[in-house]
């Protein structure tokens, strides 16, 4: 459904937004609201074509609650996508719409994803702080299933700073808030963590019997989780030193992610197989794997913890191969996560690749240093102590169900409904539930989350980043034929004059962010924003024949949405811009610029002359030349000009598409 609703959900989403555009009731148009974020989450022009309007149609009608569920929404989707600072600041806007909606569920709701938000861009006491103040409203809400879900985000924090009694507890009394919301999924889960815990006291034969009747629910109701546990059970069967047997499981699990599309699950397989060919002595084959997982890793949007663990596997297997220098540059990259996450994981995982790295150059000191670190750090994590806690703590929690279970079953008297709370109670013992399978992840060769804070990716273009990690530097690019597209805001500074500093930054950033949805529709590359002119490109940095097309088609729709945007701000007695867009085609240099702060940019006079074209045409309109002209003729209809003369450029035939 990517990119374009699929039919019965357009049509019910335009009936939403028309509920919401005209609605009197305010109960009703949240609840329109509420209906139309859920509807499409993963189509990219949703947010565009439906969010927009419905949140310019609230504002206009003083509707804060119905504001704040869209601003829920928008910000969901970028921490679907690991942009956590774009989420972050929509879900900080909810939160104070929703100061004025005593609505105490949203605003819980709200305080939950901001402390996800910060939990994946690891910022634990900030996330702490939101999670807190959720699990406190959820409670006092009596609202069992969210309060099961903020205990887990509280467990795998924990999780993440080595605490493994908090972590636990934390799991237990989440556990028991899903056993009292009768949740299916959260048995089914339950069961696989269950088997975790027997993993995690080396019974692997029983923690397998676990998972595996984990499986036979998950497959029918949760494939991501179905596929995760694929995964343990892999791992049990490598701790039992069944390694043919291993890997048919990590190959379900990368067909079933493959399946889904989830490049956060096929990453984790790729992990595993590499790790079974380097078991197995194919260590080019496990190179092949390990760089497929790094590349999934960054589509997937996955945290920046299963990503160092991917690197630290990398540099061992550099280390197996003297290829030192390659790894030492992905163990540079741990160390750049490490200090990034200040996770107790990852520092045990860098200095135990640090230390091999030393012994193989003959730098014993260091090499004993680092192996002490490791070993101080590994020791925090596998506490003895704590891991006695945590076993008490489980079987306490086992006897307590069952003593429940019993006085129950006393009271009512009933032999068959006895057998069967007893089964459950067998069943939902254990920990982790939902959002921890990261946690199971990181024990042994770590468990996925779906999520990321690649801010090097918002940076970069993807094969850029790529060449820069590998490389730890990334040359410039001679491309022959790309398409590039200039916008500027007519009257800016006429206009800009008549706005406070808060309302000229929320309009700009309004515009700004429709583009980006609408240039990503297309395939297209953001170059960068200068004021209030917006600059993008298309045929890099992966060269293709439809840029040229792919570049006039996303200005069009950018100035449709401009001439829809005027309408509504109009409508409303607010000031709102007009556009001009200017178009060139030809060839330009693209690469990396500075050394700190760094960023994409493109050079050439091809660049010159699509800033030619911006300034040489009018507002409302898409201006291009006569190079771009001739690869798109046959299929746009556009309008000649002449020969119009262009700063320090001489005369340039231009043209104006036909808007339909």
């Amino acid at each position: 459904m990517q990119g374009v609703l699929q039919a019965q959900y357009a049509a019910k989403a335009d009936s939403l937004l028309k509920i919401i555009q005209t609605a009197k009731s305010f109960a009703l148009r949240k609840d329109a609201c509420t209906e139309l974020s859920y509807l499409a989450y993963d189509d990219s022009s949703f947010r565009t074509q439906y969010i927009l309007p419905a949140l310019a149609a609230s504002h206009k009608a003083g509707d804060k609650c119905s504001e704040a569920v869209l601003y829920l929404w928008t910000g969901r989707y970028s921490w679907k996508y690991g942009r956590f600072s774009l989420a972050v600041a929509d879900h900080q806007k909810a939160l104070e719409l929703l100061s004025g909606c005593n609505d105490l569920k949203y605003i819980a709701v709200a305080n939950r994803s901001l402390g996800q938000d910060f939990l994946d861009s690891g910022k634990y006491d900030i996330a702490n702080k939101y999670l807190t103040t959720s699990l406190r409203s959820f409670t006092e809400l009596e609202d069992t299933y969210n309060v099961g879900l903020v205990y887990q985000l509280i467990s795998y924090m924990y999780q993440q700073l080595g605490d493994n009694v908090a972590s636990t507890d934390a799991l237990l009394k989440g556990l028991k808030s899903f056993e009292e919301a009768e949740d299916t999924l959260g048995v089914a889960v339950s069961l696989a963590n269950l088997g975790d815990a027997y993993v995690s006291v080396e019974n692997y034969t029983e923690g397998l019997k676990y998972y595996q009747d984990a499986v036979k629910i998950l497959v029918q109701i949760d494939t991501i989780n179905a596929a995760i546990s694929y995964g343990s059970m892999g791992d049990i069967l490598e701790e039992l030193g069944k390694y043919a047997d291993a890997i048919p499981y990590y190959r379900q699990q990368l067909d079933l992610g493959t399946k889904i599309h989830d490049a956060g699950i096929q990453a984790a397989a790729y992990l595993r197989i590499g790790k079974w060919f380097v078991h197995e002595g194919q260590e080019d084959s496990a190179r092949v794997y390990f760089q497929q997982g790094s590349n999934a890793y960054h589509v997937s949007g996955f945290s920046r913890p299963q990503l160092a663990e991917l690197y630290v596997e990398m540099v061992n297997l550099y280390v197996r191969q003297k290829n030192y220098a390659s790894a030492e540059i992905f163990l540079d990259s741990v160390h750049q996560i490490s200090e990034e996450i200040q996770s107790k994981l990852i520092y045990a995982g860098y200095y135990h690749a640090l230390q091999k790295l030393d012994s193989v150059h003959g730098r014993w000191e260091d090499a004993f240093a680092h192996y002490k670190l490791y070993i101080l750090y590994q020791d925090s994590i596998q506490n003895l102590d704590d891991a006695k806690k945590v076993v008490s703590m489980q079987m306490q929690y086992n006897f307590d169900k069952k003593e429940a279970a019993t006085k129950a079953e006393q009271e009512k008297k009933d032999l068959r409904q006895k057998t069967i709370r007893n089964a459950i109670a067998l069943g939902l013992l254990g920990a982790l539930i939902f959002l921890v399978v990261v946690a199971r992840q990181r024990n042994k060769i770590g468990k996925e989350k779906k999520r990321s804070d690649n801010l090097l990716l918002n940076i970069l273009p993807e094969e850029v980043a790529d060449e820069l990690k590998e490389k730890g530097s990334a040359d410039a690019k001679q491309f022959d034929d790309v398409t590039v597209m200039f916008t500027d805001f007519k009257g800016f500074t006429t206009i800009s004059e008549k706005l406070s500093a808060r309302e000229l930054v929320s309009e700009i950033d309004t515009c700004f962010k429709a583009f980006d949805n609408i240039i990503a529709k297309y395939g297209l590359e953001k170059i960068k924003t200068i004021g209030d002119s917006y600059m993008c490109a298309g045929g890099l940095p992966v060269p293709n024949k439809t840029h040229a097309m792919d570049v006039v088609r996303a200005a069009m729709e950018i100035l449709q949405f401009m001439e829809e945007h005027l309408k509504s701000n109009h409508a409303e007695g607010k000031e709102a811009f007009e556009i001009r867009i200017g178009i060139h085609t030809g060839p330009v240099v693209a690469g990396i610029v500075g050394v700190k702060k760094f960023a994409y940019d493109i050079w050439g006079d091809t660049v010159n002359i699509a800033s030619r074209m911006e300034s040489s045409g009018e507002a409302g309109k898409v201006n291009i030349s006569g190079s771009t002209y001739a690869v798109i003729k046959n299929s746009i209809t556009c309008t000649f000009r002449g020969k119009i003369p262009a700063k320090n450029k001489g005369d340039i035939e231009m043209y104006f598409v036909d808007m339909p």
